[in-house]
């Protein structure tokens, strides 16, 4: 029954995303429909058992997520999808809530600056706050990178940019169906345009170039599937075969294999974009945050 349940929801969402696919798809006040489900407030009746705060760093907002049974020093700081243009999303708060509850641990939720209007480094420069922010007060061995989309891409990129600092990492990443390359140049994309009811791969394009402004979308820390691996913290990668994004997510494995870099690459079958956040409605959603958890303690 639980089989046949999933089935079906994967029915109705595959349903629904090709309707908003296409709503995306025009150019006509797009920016305003990416965002028409936006909630930047997580909806606290929702939210279980975790308890929400808001704080505003260094200009930069964020939520505060904290487990009725916090069991660790572990931070999570999260960064929500959206093409760098919209969210978080109902389902992204839905997600950060079971998240807290199985790993026991903080979650702060990074409200970056969007483009168009704010291009890159804004939201790299605002994470940057919040990380520094954060290290005053949690040893960086147990901060946690995480994202999902385009908050995956900028996990990765925002690793890059420290270690080529030399500043001190976080002790882990989780990266979530992530954006590695703004301008989906891999040509093995072609073979999933079809099957991916979410993504369109020129809308995908649009919102790169927007989000990279005057600045080459092809840089490491824009792109990160085109930086050198080496050297970075221990990595989770989650990516659906259902995905656009599938195959730059393989040639980073492919990468990180070659730079020895330490990366669990979990790739599901049939899943589609961002899965993970859908908790509420999908058991698979539940499996991958169940993961991601055993993750963090290894």
């Amino acid at each position: 029954m639980k089989k046949k349940l999933s089935k079906l929801v994967l029915r109705i969402i595959g349903f629904l995303a090709t309707v908003l696919r296409l709503l995306f798809k025009r150019k006509k006040g797009n920016i305003k429909r990416m965002r028409m489900f936006d909630m930047p407030e997580p909806p606290v009746r929702l939210m279980g058992e975790c308890l929400v705060s808001h704080e505003v760093i260094d200009e930069v907002e964020t939520y505060h997520i904290s487990p009725p049974k916090k069991s660790n020093n572990r931070k999570i700081i999260y960064l929500h999808g959206g093409a760098f243009i919209s969210g978080p999303v109902l389902f992204h708060w839905q997600m950060l809530a079971r998240m807290g509850e199985m790993t026991g641990s903080e979650i702060v939720v990074v409200l970056y600056r969007k483009s168009p209007e704010h291009t890159y480094p804004a939201q790299m420069d605002d994470l940057m706050k919040v990380y520094h922010q954060v290290r005053q007060t949690t040893d960086p061995s147990e901060i946690i990178f995480m994202g999902d989309s385009a908050g995956g891409g900028l996990a990765a990129a925002a690793v890059q940019k420290l270690r080529d600092e030399g500043t001190p990492m976080p002790g882990k990443v989780v990266l979530l169906s992530p954006w590695l390359d703004l301008l989906l140049t891999n040509p093995d994309i072609p073979k999933l345009e079809k099957k991916d009811k979410f993504l369109d791969r020129e809308s995908v394009a649009r919102s790169g170039r927007r989000y990279a402004g005057e600045n080459d979308p092809q840089h490491p820390y824009l792109s990160p599937v085109r930086g050198n691996l080496a050297g970075l913290p221990k990595t989770l990668l989650m990516i659906g075969t259902m995905d656009l994004l599938l195959f730059d997510c393989r040639l980073y494995r492919d990468k990180a294999v070659d730079a020895g870099a330490e990366l669990d690459y979990q790739e599901w079958d049939n899943m589609f974009h961002d899965w993970m956040c859908l908790t509420s409605i999908l058991s698979e959603a539940e499996e991958s945050v169940k993961y991601i958890s055993g993750f963090l303690e290894q």
